[in-house]
C-alpha cells in the first residue's frame, strides 16, 4: 500500500514501471526516498542498479538524512551513471 500511495505522486517512477522498465523490487527501494526532485535520477539509477544495491543506497542516505535525524558521514560518495556506463564502488 505504501508502494501505491507514492506512485501516485511520482509520475516518472510510475511511467518507468508500468512501462517495465524497473522492477516491483526496485520501485518499493527508491520510494522510500523519492521527492519529485529526486524522481528522475532515482529512475535512472534504478534502469542499472540491482533492487539489492538500491536497497543499500536508499538504508545509507536515510542514515544521513539530516531530516531523519542523521548525520552525513565523511565517507559519503556522490556518484553519476550515464547511459551505458558500468561503475563499481567500495564504502
Amino acid at each position: 500500500m505504501r508502494v501505491g500511495r507514492a506512485l501516485a505522486a511520482l509520475p516518472a517512477i510510475r511511467s518507468a514501471f508500468a512501462a517495465g522498465e524497473i522492477s516491483y523490487s526496485k520501485v518499493r527501494a527508491i520510494t522510500r526516498m523519492a521527492t519529485p526532485a529526486l524522481e528522475a535520477s532515482l529512475v535512472e539509477m534504478a534502469r542499472y542498479a540491482t533492487a539489492a544495491q538500491l536497497e543499500l543506497i536508499v538504508r545509507e542516505h536515510r542514515k544521513a538524512d539530516p531530516a531523519r535525524g542523521g548525520r552525513p558521514s565523511p565517507a559519503i560518495v556522490t556518484a553519476t551513471c550515464a547511459p551505458g556506463a558500468i561503475s563499481t564502488a567500495r564504502w
